[in-house]
């Protein structure tokens, strides 16, 4: 044990762990230690040496050959690794423990491109299945589950809810208060009385179990344990997902999906999706829009058969003043859509059929005044 425990780190390795975990989070501290010490590890046995002479031996060469052998990891997680071990070398660099610049020693180069992954949502019938199942339920994990399903919370802001963290902010209307979690920013999420009632089953869940509650006790603790941490939460998603015969590869955070894709799907405005899922950078959000292609799919065939059906409209003489209306709405809305996603998507089709509709459009207004 103790010669594992010698392997890991030298003193200034844990000294750097030191610094960073006042400012990052713990998940985030546990990612450090874990890359520095497969870097600390490899080096050991690579070159014979120990901990405290790994430092000396870094140069580009050897950082190459590292990272040559991270190969095996998928793209984003490689990224992440090396963004990350880059960071510390910076630390390094800044500090004086090293003279050689950390973007000699990982170039950009070195870092893939981010894969860009769409949110993926739960399909329709899923979704009612799963919804339907925690509805019934009784069980106190199940009711915890449905909540994160009606309030796209991230399963981190779950389990720091408080246990007052209903708050009424209007007459007879409630909001959710989302603890500071990624984003380090308290917000409010509007609730409706589904979502009302199933905190109120937690409470009263959590009052019967002779769990001594104040405002500063967290909603989702039960018994002897001070909180219910991920990993547990993970299992008993997997074992819901058996139980009512749904694929095994989904995962918590897609309830989150299917709660943004289907705000966005109802016609909420973006801005208001993104302040309910605590996104700082809108373009977070914006993600969404990809998934609700279909709403801009809609609207141009709508186009496409209005264009074609241009001549069989203006031959016709009789009253043309929907047509006008609908073909106006038409634009608004396309012109709408493709700004929101311009930065995502390729529209150059799309904004070619709004100029053609509105050579339309003046086609329709000129052959109002000639009937």
């Amino acid at each position: 044990m103790s010669k594992a425990k010698t392997r890991r780190y030298c003193s200034i390795a844990v000294k750097f762990i030191s610094e960073i975990s006042s400012t990052l989070s713990p998940c985030t501290v546990i990612r450090y230690k874990s890359l520095i010490d497969s870097l600390y590890r490899w080096a050991i046995d690579e070159y014979q040496i120990s901990p405290s002479n790994v430092i000396n031996t870094l140069d580009r060469d050897t950082i190459h050959k590292y990272i040559l052998r991270l190969n095996y990891l998928n793209q984003n997680t490689k990224i992440q690794y090396l963004v990350s071990l880059r960071f510390y070398f910076i630390w390094l660099y800044e500090n004086h423990y090293t003279d050689i610049d950390p973007y000699v020693l990982i170039k950009k180069t070195d870092v893939p491109r981010k894969i860009k992954n769409l949110p993926k949502p739960l399909d329709p019938e899923t979704d009612k299945k799963l919804i339907t199942y925690l509805e019934s339920s009784k069980n106190v994990y199940d009711k915890a589950f449905l909540l994160l399903r009606l309030t796209g919370l991230r399963i981190s802001e779950l389990l720091n809810l408080s246990y007052d963290c209903v708050k009424e902010v209007d007459e007879g209307k409630f909001a959710l208060k989302v603890p500071a979690g990624k984003t380090k920013e308290e917000r409010l999420v509007p609730l409706n009385q589904k979502v009302i009632d199933t905190v109120a089953f937690i409470k009263n869940y959590k009052n019967c179990s002779s769990v001594e509650n104040n405002s500063n006790s967290l909603l989702l603790a039960f018994g002897k344990k001070d909180t219910v941490d991920t990993s547990t939460m993970r299992m008993k998603f997997k074992k819901i997902c058996k139980t009512i015969n749904l694929d095994p590869k989904i995962h918590i955070h897609q309830m989150r999906h299917t709660y943004a894709t289907a705000l966005l799907n109802a016609g909420m405005d973006i801005v208001f999706v993104a302040r309910c899922l605590g996104h700082k950078d809108l373009r977070m959000t914006m993600r969404y829009c990809k998934i609700t292609i279909n709403d801009i799919l809609e609207q141009y065939y709508k186009a496409i058969d209005n264009i074609d059906a241009r001549d069989t409209l203006l031959s016709k003489k009789t009253s043309n003043g929907n047509t006008i209306s609908d073909l106006n709405n038409t634009i608004k809305k396309l012109e709408k859509l493709a700004d929101e996603t311009k930065n995502f998507l390729d529209l150059s089709i799309v904004k070619k059929n709004v100029r053609r509709l509105k050579i339309v459009l003046k086609d329709f207004e000129k052959s109002k005044i000639d009937f």
